[in-house]
This record gives C-alpha cells, structure tokens and sequence, in this order.
C-alpha cells in the first residue's frame, strides 16, 4: 500500500497489466516508481519468500482499499474540514487585498462631532421660556417714541392757548426703529452660557434686523475695549437713543482666582455715558438681580435670564430707569 495514501493498490494492479513486467525485479521496480513499498516475508529457514503488495487490514464498516480516517486530534479550536475547499477558486493575494480596500470604501465614514450651537441648544432648555423669548428681546430692544397717532388733545390744548404750532404732537409708541448695541460677556464666569449667548444673539438678529444689529464682545467691562471682527478696540457708544443691552454675569460668577472682574463703578459710569446720550443700559443677568449693587440697580434695568422673566417684566424695568 502506499506510504502517503495517494495510489490505491488498483492502480499498481492497473499498471502491472498494462506494462506486463517479466520478472519480480521489474514489479518491484514499477512499485516503487508509484509510491508502494515491495515488502518481502522472512521463512523458518530464514529464506525470503517475495510477495506482491496486499492491502492492509481494514477496521470494521469500512471498504477494502479505502484510504484510513485521518487520526483525531486534540486540538479542539480548529474548525472542521471544508469538503468543498478544493472546489472553490483560489484567489491571489493582490486581488484579496483589492477585495478588502472595496469593502471598507463600502462603509459610510462617520463624520466627527461638531460644537453645533443648536445641538447643544437641544440638550438643555432655554433661559428663556421659547414662547415667550421673541416678545421678550423685542421688548428690551424696544424705545419709547412719539412716532404713534396724532395727539388731539395736546393739539387742541396748543391751539386753544394761541400758542403756534411747532410740530404736530404724536402718542408715544414702543419701536425697534433704532436698533440696539448687543454686548457679550466673554469673561470666565460666562463660560458656561456661551451657547446660550449665541442662541440669543441670533435672536436679536431675528428680531432687531442684520442692519440695527451691533454686536460686540468683551471681558469683564465694555470700558477696558470690546472685540470686533477679532480685533480689540476702544468702546464706542451708539448713537443717540439707540438702546444697549449687556449679557454679562457682572463678576458674579466669576472663578476665585479670577481679579480683572468689574467693579460696580465702572458699570455705573457706562450708565452714566449711555445716559447722557439718551440711551439706556439694560443688563441680561443670569443671576438673582438681588446679588447686584443697589445703585446699579436704580441706574440700569436688571433683567434676570432666567425662565421666570416675562416681558411685562422688562417693560416695567425700562419705564423705571426712564422715569
């Protein structure tokens, strides 16, 4: 039988029928080219006797000439053989590798976390209620002026006086008509309420106009410079009448090892500024107003950025601080 199991004793058979050998030399050489091993028996009288290659024995159940099961090992983490393994097409190891580039091309790339202001907007809730934000910014950014219907009152007062006529007198009414000054807070007490500070901001844009819209950033104190398109300046005040309004946390909340925070006299003297050009200062604090200076509070209108605050609220503050 064959050492590697490949030719069965029928081939050798085969062969020997074909070829014919003359001599058992010849056989055994024929044999031996096809793999079989010529055994030969050993007698009493120690002569050898030669005898053609006979199958070995076989176990039980199985068929004469079959090539043995292969022995089972141990090893238990290998999977069993595939018995179509031979039939599937062997594929080269550039062609494998193109394989994989296409598959991983395949998948869809997940794109990196972005600081999306409106994401995060969506994890927490507003410091203003939403219904009522928009009324709520309109109102601050708001002035009283007498744009509204004629005064028929005063005007007949004028004339019944024989007093002339200048202008014709109007009602007051509330306006955005001049826009507003917006200043950020970018000190380090604020940093929580940065997303928050952009939120708010596009809502002024919304309501107030891109045009009426000035926005500007500073630390601490608008007087120590403010940051426009990334670069610092000096602050300047609107124009007349144009109303400002502050996003600034006024120091409060401002770390232990943080010294530049403002003090309430420099924000008493941008009151003072504003107010000598008929403009008012109303401060968005995200803090009780109870925390902030007396005097300061009597000067500016203090806006608590919080749910809480409503509109009739702001409208009362500002009619306060105009007397």
């Amino acid at each position: 039988m064959n050492r590697n199991q490949e030719i069965w004793l029928g081939e050798l058979i085969r062969c020997w029928k074909a070829l014919a050998p003359a001599d058992d030399n010849t056989s055994r050489a024929l044999a031996a080219l096809i793999g079989f091993e010529w055994k030969t028996q050993v007698d009493e009288g120690g002569a050898e006797a030669k005898r053609a290659p006979e199958p070995e024995l076989t176990r039980p159940g199985e068929l004469p000439g079959a090539p043995p099961p292969e022995p089972v090992t141990e090893r238990m983490d290998e999977p069993p053989p595939d018995p179509q393994a031979s039939e599937l097409p062997r594929i080269e190891i550039d062609e494998e590798a193109e394989l994989q580039a296409a598959e991983w091309d395949s998948v869809e790339v997940l794109q990196p976390p972005q600081a999306n202001t409106q994401q995060y907007n969506n994890l927490l809730p507003p410091l203003f209620r939403p219904l009522w934000s928009r009324t709520i910014v309109t109102t601050i950014s708001s002035r009283r002026l007498p744009i509204g219907f004629v005064d028929a009152e005063q005007l007949v007062g004028t004339m019944a006086a024989a007093r002339p006529v200048v202008s014709i007198p109007r009602r007051p009414r509330w306006t955005t008509m001049k826009g507003v000054q917006l200043l950020l807070d970018r000190a380090p007490g604020m940093a929580p309420f940065l997303s928050d500070q952009a939120a708010l901001a596009a809502l002024f844009h919304d309501c107030v106009g891109g045009e009426g819209l000035a926005r500007l950033h500073f630390f601490d104190s608008p007087l120590r410079g403010v940051v426009i398109g990334g670069r610092k300046s000096a602050y300047r005040p609107p124009q007349p009448g144009v109303p400002v309004v502050a996003v600034t946390d006024l120091g409060l909340g401002a770390p232990e090892g943080h010294f530049n925070r403002a003090a309430p006299e420099e924000w008493l003297n941008l009151a003072e500024l504003l107010a000598a050009r008929d403009s008012t200062l109303t401060i968005l604090l995200p803090w009780p107003a109870a925390e902030v200076d007396h005097g300061l509070r009597r000067r500016t209108a203090i806006v608590e950025w919080d749910r809480s605050t409503s509109a009739t609220l702001v409208r009362r503050l500002q009619e306060r601080i105009r007397g």
